[in-house]
This record gives C-alpha cells, sequence and structure tokens, in this order.
C-alpha cells in the first residue's frame, strides 16, 4: 500500500503535506470545470452551481480593457491665461466617467490625459 504521507514527518508537516495536496487537487478541479466551461461544454450556471456546490468560488472572469477617447471642444477664457493655463486646466479636470459600466473593478481604471490647446482662427465665438 501507498502512503500519502512520509513516515518521518512530524505530524504538523504531515497535515502541511495533505492540506497542500488538498488544494491542489482544488486548484485542478476548479481550472479543468472551468476549462469545460470555455470549450462550451458546460454552461454557466451549471458551471458556478458546481463550484458554488464543491465552494471553490464563483466563475468571474475578468476583462482588461484599453481604451482611447479623442475629441476637440473650444473654449474661450474669462482670464489672461495663456494656452499653458489652459491645457493644464483642462489636463487635470478631463474625466473618464465609468460609473455607468457594469462590473468596473474598483482602483481598477487608469488613464492619461494628453492636451494640446492652440488658438483658434476665430476671434469670437
Amino acid at each position: 500500500m501507498t502512503e500519502l504521507v512520509p513516515v518521518d514527518q512530524t505530524p504538523t508537516q504531515q497535515l502541511a503535506d495533505v492540506r497542500s495536496a488538498y488544494d491542489t487537487l482544488r486548484a485542478q478541479i476548479r481550472a479543468y470545470v472551468v476549462d469545460q466551461h470555455r470549450r462550451g461544454e458546460i454552461c454557466r450556471a451549471g458551471l458556478n452551481a458546481f463550484l458554488v456546490h464543491f465552494d471553490l468560488g464563483l466563475y468571474r472572469p475578468h476583462h482588461t480593457v484599453t481604451f482611447t477617447v479623442t475629441g476637440t471642444f473650444e473654449l474661450t477664457r474669462e482670464d489672461d491665461h495663456g494656452l499653458w493655463a489652459t491645457e493644464n486646466d483642462v489636463r487635470h479636470r478631463l474625466l473618464v466617467d465609468t460609473g455607468h459600466i457594469r462590473g468596473v473593478l474598483d482602483g481598477t481604471v487608469d488613464f492619461d490625459v494628453h492636451v494640446t490647446a492652440t488658438l483658434s482662427d476665430q476671434k469670437d465665438l
């Protein structure tokens, strides 16, 4: 008969080895059923029912979204500040609002604002 853990280990070491093997088996089972779902063999509801039944955590895939926003607008300034002030103002105040997108994880929105301001050819708007 094959021993599960070596007999020359302390009970604490044996327990740690058994827990490690158990955790590895659970991870392998989870990976297997998730792979079956991705291949279309198991529906999402069936996958999550299985995972919940065996306390393996719900399947919640994460997506990374890369986006580009390009736009223009014109403005008039009520002060005598130049182009640099306009660029700086827009750079620090133009925001991306992901509040209406379902599932965006807190702390994961990252973006840079690149601004170039030029004088308009129009004298009065």
